[in-house]
């Protein structure tokens, strides 16, 4: 139990505002990155024909 608290209080839970801003960043590009390649998968980047233009 004692050697889990200082490896808790490590790592990815820190204080520093630049570093907390820097990781929701790149969890943000992951997410867009991520739906990006969904979307591909799927074929919903493309115009579906089935959609009439305006």
């Amino acid at each position: 139990m004692i050697t889990a608290v200082p490896s808790f209080l490590t790592g990815c839970f820190t204080t520093d505002k630049y570093h907390k801003e820097k990781q929701l960043d790149t969890i943000k590009k992951d997410l867009d990155a991520a739906h990006k390649d969904t979307d591909w998968v799927l074929g919903l980047d493309e115009p579906s024909p089935l959609v009439e233009e305006r």
